[in-house]
């Protein structure tokens, strides 16, 4: 599973970030996932939103990353 991109959001009066990631799995082929972070490091935040993230919908995920989808 490949991170392509990601999307960063902070909750008004809290310090948690949100995250939405953009993955592509070579078997799947994209998908899109949502998580909290720590915000202490983009990379390893963008592998944990992939790993424990719930699924976010696909053609949400490829209108909020403006891309279509194959």
């Amino acid at each position: 599973m490949n991170v392509i991109n990601s999307i960063w959001y902070s909750q008004m009066a809290n310090t948690k970030i949100i995250g939405i990631v953009h993955v592509v799995d070579e078997y799947e082929g994209d998908k899109f996932y949502i998580g909290s972070a720590l915000g202490n490091d983009q990379s390893d935040d963008e592998q944990h939103i992939a790993e424990t993230g719930a699924t976010f919908p696909l053609e949400v995920g490829a209108k909020l990353f403006n891309i279509k989808l194959t």
